[in-house]
């Protein structure tokens, strides 16, 4: 499953809630028909989206009234990977890269990736070292040389310091 969002508060009095979206594009919300909801990822169709002031507006199938949507006040909402748009080749979703093994040139394992950021500037991979340190560098060609994704691991030029 892949976090994309929180429910935030009611809107009017039918049902409908704000959602504060952790989408690159909160318009792509259009391209699922269904979400799911909180730890126990229950699914709920949407019915609605609407746009209130520029903030993403949710109605979801016999949710009706305020009462209806107390209990998910708050609660994350997930998409199941498969519901992701195909990517071409060379490109991956952050969760592809998440977890890989990184190698040196020389083919040694030097850690994993623990994350992947965005800050506004561009994409920062963190890797955790084997000693278990930590460290971020730019998601660029000048540090990760190859995604081997389905192997597993990919390629840094970089040295623990």
């Amino acid at each position: 499953m892949i976090l994309i969002g929180v429910l935030g508060k009611p809107s009017g009095l039918k049902g409908k809630i704000l959602i504060n979206s952790f989408l690159e594009n909160s318009k792509r919300f259009k391209e699922f028909d269904n979400v799911f909801v909180g730890d126990e990822k229950i699914e709920y169709l949407i019915e609605e989206i609407t746009y209130k002031k520029n903030k993403l507006v949710l109605k979801f199938h016999n949710l009706d009234n305020i009462k209806s949507i107390e209990e998910i006040i708050g609660k994350e909402i997930f998409i199941d990977k498969n519901q992701l748009p195909k990517l071409k080749k060379n490109n991956w979703y952050h969760y592809d890269i998440v977890g890989l093994e990184v190698k040196d040139k020389n083919d040694n394992n030097i850690g994993k990736v623990l994350a992947l950021y965005n800050f506004g500037a561009g994409d920062i991979i963190e890797i955790k070292y084997i000693s278990n340190k930590t460290e971020m560098f730019p998601f660029t060609k000048d540090f990760v040389k190859e995604i081997k994704n389905s192997e597993g691991y990919l390629i840094m030029e970089i040295e623990e310091k």
